[in-house]
């Protein structure tokens, strides 16, 4: 891949994400630890092709332990020969909970990254024995493609009054089939629940204007449809926000748009984001995502529920008043501060007919509030 020199990894358990892995940590006296899986041209007929786990990949390199490897044996088959190439640096922390690690690209040159190229890590646990090694992602048998998770370019979102999320501009799991492929996100009916419920699709956001968004499907389904959004901060990788459930009971042959509900993003800070989506349909449903398409609403002064302060706007002038002093900025529609009004208890900031946010800072708190000045 153009411009890749290093490719840098960090694994870690999170254990106020899951209670499955909250006691479990890695191995610091085990000289691999995890290993590194790497498909360099998304080719199953070069590299070592499992009989197995990724049956619809073609590893060409293995990073383990302290090595990069180049795979030596018959293409497409199961053989395990491989010849030592270069270093790989990696270290675990203090407490065992996390590894991170650094392989240089510079000797994998045949096959050498192709702008798309797919990446795994089997990992081992303390007192785990080479047996005993977990795959990221899962094997999952109830899946014909199965594949490494899938690196290529994808653009970051600006959420500014719209936006379209495209299937291939998605990320995904990578057992479900390649949106590139078919030009939707195939949430395909499995045999059993717990099959279904792996299926995922995300897309990288950047929220420029926090609002209320509409949400518009554009989707096939053979089931009555569930779907529920989340917000993940990328920072963090922490679930924000998560909201209401999306019912769709009609079934769909052809790909339909479908206005789902909406999205209330008015106490989100700005900044960059994931928005994930999953399917809660019984597992039978074939569900095909096409795009989603958010569109912010408009109405007056939205979610006013705080009793700080009083907001009103009347001939093109917005009040707040406040018990205690504050600052008032308005935020304009394509995300840029214009007028502001500081330190007072009472604000009176004339504005042009539009659609606003009100960021309002005290000392106790911030809010956001929507406002349209007629």
């Amino acid at each position: 891949m153009k411009n890749i020199t290093r490719i840098i990894f960090l694994i870690l358990f999170c254990n106020n994400l899951n209670a499955e892995i909250s006691n479990k940590k890695f191995d610091p006296g085990s000289w691999y630890i995890i290993d590194v899986y790497l498909d360099a041209d998304m080719n199953d007929q070069t590299g070592m092709k499992s009989n197995w786990l990724y049956t619809s990949a073609g590893i060409d390199y293995l990073a383990q332990g302290p090595f990069i490897y180049k795979y030596t044996g018959t293409p497409g088959t199961n053989e395990w020969s491989w010849t030592d190439l270069s270093s790989v640096k990696r270290a675990c922390s203090f407490d065992s909970t996390f590894v991170e690690g650094l392989i240089s690209t510079n000797s994998i040159v045949n096959p050498s990254l192709n702008d798309k190229f797919g990446i795994s890590f089997p990992y081992y646990l303390i007192k785990a024995t080479s047996a005993d090694v977990i795959y990221f992602p899962e094997n999952n048998d109830a899946y014909q493609q199965k594949k490494p998770f899938k690196f290529k370019s994808r653009q970051k979102i600006e959420l500014n009054t719209n936006a379209e999320l495209l299937s291939n501009n998605a990320y995904y799991h990578p057992f479900m089939t390649d949106p590139e492929t078919v030009h939707y996100l195939d949430y395909a009916a499995t045999e059993k629940e717990e099959d279904k419920s792996v299926q995922w699709a995300s897309w990288a956001l950047q929220v420029s204007l926090p609002a209320v968004y509409n949400v518009t499907l554009t989707m096939q389904n053979s089931n009555p449809a569930i779907l529920k959004l989340s917000l993940i901060d990328m920072s963090t990788n922490l679930v924000v926000k998560s909201f209401p459930e999306m019912v769709v009971n009609q079934v769909h042959s052809q790909f339909t748009n479908i206005k789902t509900g909406n999205i209330n993003l008015l106490d989100i800070p700005t900044g960059n984001y994931m928005l994930k989506l999953k399917d809660y349909s019984v597992f039978t449903n074939n569900l095909k995502i096409e795009k989603i398409l958010l569109n912010q609403e408009l109405s007056d002064i939205t979610d006013f529920k705080n009793d700080t302060y009083r907001i009103s706007s009347n001939s093109g002038i917005i009040a707040v008043h406040g018990s205690t002093l504050c600052d008032v900025y308005i935020i304009s529609s394509d995300g840029r501060t214009g007028a502001a009004s500081l330190n007072n208890k009472e604000h009176y900031i004339r504005q042009d007919k539009g659609v606003y946010l009100l960021r309002i800072i005290s000392q106790n708190e911030t809010i956001v509030r929507k406002i349209i000045v007629r």
